[in-house]
């Protein structure tokens, strides 16, 4: 095979990998979030393994940690979280009173200072960048919620990337030991 056969090839080979990527980058995440986990997870795999457990075992048992270590620190996380969305929703009234008052003291700052021309254009454009601004959340909020698919595509990575990740870290060194043979020295 000549060298431009090979270069071909490759670049054949590249499209359709970037193709099926594409194709299939709404089910993707499970399995990316599972090759990193068992990539980072390895290393303790392979610690385990030279102690005498078996490479399955150690992978469950590794898994099993890094998914309790997870869990535990989400459920320390939650409330933290929580209380600050609680404090910013007991704030947001002051904070948009606030706001609106110093809205109100600049208007009244720019109608002394502007000549009631330069402040009626100032007014208009205000107003065509404030409907503007109103469509583009209105926009955001539309896709936000139309987007029924979260709950399905959070429930398949809560489900399937512990399983991607345990036979990926069950067989990562021969995984490994393949993509080497694939590639010439």
């Amino acid at each position: 095979m000549t060298v431009r056969e090979k270069a071909w090839r490759w670049l054949a080979l590249t499209v359709v990998f970037i193709s099926l990527v594409w194709l299939f980058k709404g089910i993707l995440l499970p399995f990316v979030a599972g090759a990193a986990i068992a990539y980072f997870l390895d290393p303790v795999a392979d610690r385990m393994e030279r102690a005498g457990i078996g490479r399955g075992w150690a992978a469950a048992w590794v898994l099993l940690g890094f998914f309790v270590l997870t869990v535990a620190m989400l459920l320390l996380l939650v409330p933290i979280v929580q209380a600050q969305i609680v404090e910013l929703a007991e704030r947001l009234p002051r904070i948009d009173e606030t706001f609106r008052l110093q809205a109100v003291e600049s208007i009244e700052y720019l109608r002394l200072v502007m000549s009631p021309e330069n402040f009626e254009r100032l007014k208009g454009a205000l107003t065509v960048h404030a409907g503007q601004s109103f469509s583009l959340f209105t926009n955001v909020a539309k896709s936000l919620f139309s987007r029924s698919l979260a709950v399905f595509e959070f429930v398949s990575v809560v489900l399937v990337t512990p399983v991607v990740a345990f036979y990926l870290l069950r067989d990562w060194d021969r995984m490994i030991a393949g993509l080497f043979d694939l590639v010439p020295l």
